[in-house]
């Protein structure tokens, strides 16, 4: 593999020992190899020309800038410095910019005269507003700044590479993903040791596969180091799998349950496919999930696994890798099984004196110090970074208190070791906690009410502060006293799993520290700030799905990002509600707050669960129009699992509320509710009587968007009884209203149901291109169900004019999209148009085999279809049997 050069521009009267520091470091790196003046020797051209001609052929562009402009070239009138600046903007490299702390006092000796040191000042202001940046102030600070920077640079070169290099045609139409596929965090820039269990990781997985997927399983005890090694071997494995690296945490230990297959399956089909539903049938996933990976060469890291039986599943197919982290053994066939011990003890000083750093102490009180925590990284690096930032502490006070074993967690010690254990320095950091900023450690102890990770707002949101800005501060206190973790990549932060019983006793160490109103109180109270904060994401999520376009993307992303948060409040509220009035308000109101995305996010039987909890509710509120709300979506949701006789009663006591408050939106939505589901069981005339009272209110309110959805149904009803043209003026004044208030999704539907009736007319070429408008836009919005009842519509109308194969692809891909987002009416359509293609050509036993599940679906689902299904078999049997 070439190395990424690295081109480093700096004054250099005042920054000559900085130069070196970064020089020297960058030429330790396997992976760097830098570009500067010092090494250029002896060139044709003028030293302008020269440097220009070396920053361009580089991939990335360092500068540092400090107190002294810099030597001025004659005709630009700027300095080197800033005319390598300009030319690495634009050439449109990678640049990484580093500018001197607002606390270092600079020598005068290297400042010519004032305007150089104005000059200078403005510059760097410049650079300030224009990249962001990184500051230092010294030397040994610059370089591990840089490095940490390059690597993740680099990162993000060798992806860019490698995704170019296998870069596929795909959609114009298609949405964006908002779920990233390149998920691996920064490497840590001190990683340190652990060179024989690389080489190890990187031999298992940095093969060609053959008929396997490459995997590796990690084991080890909390904090041995399992997630940063294995980053940072996934890191060097870029190139051998470029397509994507998914991480998942398993959450096999924590306070969050661990997540079941289904929905860590779920996770990673996400990265590729955001709009995906819901399923509940394990073989079903399986299938989507090996689909989804099959022929792709993407890194899996699952991370904090609980067992094998939950890893099993989740082994994905060649020429995919596998890592996979956990404290227990995992046993999978084929795996390179890596157990993680202890660091060796020069290993152990060395990561100890980078993240104590600007700390000094003796050898051997740096040998101690390793020798209590008992090699443990995790308790090394919080035993570093206490030091580093506890003035007031020598490296001997810090000894002699981690010394007495008496104060030491049980929970936490090394097992089968009789000296120290990381109890005591996790215990240490949270006691001087509570004694020394008391304040501070009540925020800490709040945090543990998060099951997940979480951003600057949220955090402010629990602690009661104005605003995200207000939660700066402590946050970046805390991480300083290395108490919480923090991932750059996405800005989030998250407390591990051995630092949260600390945090929530943080006080049981100093009780009389404890600030007002106490820790059981303050919880509670950061409890309910946490359930109204995430409720209030969820509804933003809603909005912006309900807005389409890049909104639909952006919704089910943000909903993703926050899930865990979002699930534990409606676990938090459902289990409270009774006793807890702000428990009660919450469950009340949070599935009317995220309907939209929540479809797409629950199974039906999880929405009827959270469903069923809201309306009890609302009713021990006396909110009547919330409970009719959740009586009404109740009914969908049965409808969606074909218990359609169910769905009508819920509808019909919907509608009872509604006339009862006067709601008469309300009223409108469950008439036209009832209209779908007797449209579902075949009773066409009565659907039309309800659908048609729902357009009288609709028109009388003034709601649009009502309106196109009821004249659309009520097409679809007509188009039931072979009344096609009636469809088509009620499809058309639908579709007029679609456009006028910007509703692409209804714009859409109703292109497709023009289509259909186009094609019942006989007009196919017309039908097909009302079929792939509404393709389009249903692709270009993320309706994935949308997309799949297109495609079948194309495959119908590419089959009336006998390209049977080319009508397969479409509901091959139909189908696809039916199983994946859990349309059972769709699969089974889909099966039924693949059973009538089939036998078209002539392959009976293929169509037979197709109808039967369209016919095992249609009944279990209690859908008219059903009797289609019996008559298309009952005819290929006689016809078998005839010939």
């Amino acid at each position: 593999m070439s190395k990424i050069n690295v081109f480093i521009s700096s004054t250099q009267r005042d920054l000559s020992e900085y130069r070196k520091a970064v020089i020297d470091a960058i030429h330790t790196s396997y992976r760097f190899q830098p570009s500067n003046m010092e090494n250029f020797g002896a060139q044709d051209g003028a030293p302008k020309e020269v440097c220009r001609r070396k920053l361009e052929q580089c991939d990335i562009y360092v500068g540092i800038f400090g107190a002294c402009y810099g030597s001025i070239s004659v005709e630009d009138n700027l300095s080197f410095t800033e005319l390598e600046y300009r030319w690495a903007k634009a050439g449109r490299k990678k640049i990484l910019t580093f500018v001197i702390g607002e606390d270092f006092q600079p020598s005068m000796k290297f400042i010519s005269n004032q305007e150089d040191f104005i000059r200078a000042a403005t510059f760097r202001e410049a650079i300030k507003r224009e990249c962001t940046f990184d500051s230092f102030l010294l030397p040994d600070d610059l370089a591990t700044k840089v490095i940490n920077a390059l690597h993740n640079a680099a990162g993000q070169i060798e992806t860019d590479e490698s995704s170019a290099a296998r870069k596929q045609d795909a959609s114009p139409t298609a949405p964006p993903n908002k779920q990233p596929l390149h998920q691996l965090p920064s490497d840590l820039p001190d990683f340190t040791g652990r060179a024989t269990e690389v080489d190890q990781l990187i031999a298992a997985l940095d093969r060609e596969h053959g008929g396997s997927a490459a995997v590796s399983a990690i084991r080890g005890m909390g904090g041995i180091g399992k997630t940063t090694l294995a980053v940072h071997a996934a890191r060097r494995l870029l190139r051998r799998y470029p397509d994507a690296q998914i991480v998942v945490n398993l959450q096999g230990h924590g306070d969050a349950a661990p997540l079941t297959s289904l929905e860590a399956m779920a996770q990673v089909i996400r990265a590729f496919h955001p709009d995906m539903k819901p399923v509940d049938d394990p073989q079903q996933m399986a299938s989507v999930y090996r689909s989804v990976l099959e022929g792709k060469r993407a890194l899996i890291l699952l991370d904090n696994a609980a067992d094998t039986a939950q890893v099993e599943p989740l082994v994905p197919p060649p020429p995919c890798g596998l890592i996979v982290t956990a404290r227990e053994p995992i046993h999978l066939d084929g795996a390179a099984p890596l157990k993680l011990g202890l660091l060796p003890r020069p290993e152990s000083v060395a990561l100890l004196r980078a993240a104590a750093r600007p700390k000094t102490a003796t050898d051997a009180e740096w040998d101690r110090i390793a020798d209590l925590c008992d090699d443990l990284p995790l308790a090394l690096r919080v035993a570093g970074s206490f030091l580093a930032h506890a003035e007031d502490c020598t490296a001997a006070d810090y000894i002699a208190d981690l010394a007495d074993e008496q104060t030491r967690l049980d929970v936490l010690k090394v097992e089968r070791k009789e000296r120290g254990n990381v109890g005591t320095v996790l215990a240490h950091s949270a006691r001087r906690l509570a004694e020394t900023d008391p304040e501070l450690a009540a925020f800490w102890q709040v945090l543990t009410i998060f099951p997940a990770d979480f951003d600057r707002a949220a955090a402010a949101a629990v602690w009661g502060l104005a605003g995200e800005k207000d939660a700066a501060a402590p946050l970046r206190k805390v991480l300083d006293r290395g108490l919480l973790l923090f991932e750059d990549g996405s800005k989030r932060y998250r407390l591990h799993d051995l630092m949260r019983p600390l945090a929530r006793g943080v006080f049981a160490w100093a009780p009389d520290r404890d600030p007002s109103p106490g820790s059981a109180q303050r919880l509670l109270d950061g409890q309910s700030a946490f359930a109204q904060y995430f409720m209030t994401v969820l509804g933003h999520a809603n909005v912006l799905f309900r807005t389409g376009h890049q909104g639909v993307a952006d919704g089910l992303a943000l909903c993703d990002r926050e899930w865990l948060n979002i699930s534990a409040t409606a676990e938090w509220a459902q289990a409270h509600r009774e006793e807890n009035d702000q428990a009660r308000g919450v469950s009340a109101e949070l599935p009317n707050a995220g309907v939209n995305v929540l479809s797409l996010r629950l199974t039906a039987r999880q929405r009827i669960f959270w469903l069923e909890a809201a309306r009890a509710s609302a009713r021990s509120l006396g909110e009547r129009g919330l409970e009719g709300s959740h009586l009404g979506n109740l009914g969908v949701a049965y409808v969606a699992l074909g218990e359609t006789r169910r769905a009508i009663e819920h509808h019909k006591q919907a509608l009872a509320i509604a006339r009862e408050i006067g709601d008469r939106r309300g009223e409108g939505t469950r008439l036209g509710n009832l209209g779908v589901a007797y449209a579902t069981l075949g009773e066409t005339r009565r659907a039309i009587e309800h659908h048609k009272q729902a357009l009288a209110i609709v028109r009388e309110i003034g709601d649009r968007r009502g309106e196109g959805s009821v004249l659309g149904n009520l097409g679809l009803a007509y188009a039931d009884l072979d009344e096609v043209r009636r469809a088509i003026e009620h499809y058309e004044q639908a579709l007029a209203i679609a456009r006028e208030i910007g509703d692409r999704r209804g714009e859409s539907n109703n292109l497709g149901n023009l289509g259909c009736a186009y094609a019942r007319l006989g007009e196919t070429r017309r039908a097909i291109e009302h079929h792939e408008q509404a393709l389009a836009i249903a692709r270009e919005i993320g309706d994935r169900r949308g997309e799949g009842s297109d495609l079948g519509n194309l495959g119908l109308a590419y089959a009336a004019l006998g390209e049977t194969r080319r009508a397969i692809e479409q509901y091959e891909q139909a189908l696809a999209i039916a199983r994946e987002i859990g349309d059972r009416h769709g699969e089974g359509v889909s099966l039924g148009n693949l059973g009538l293609a089939y036998a078209d050509l002539g392959e009976t036993r293929r169509a037979v085999e197709c109808l039967e599940q369209a016919l095992a679906i249609f009944e279990a689902i209690e859908s008219p279809y059903a009797d289609w299904a019996r008559q298309r078999l009952a005819e290929l049997r006689g016809a078998t049997a005839g010939a």
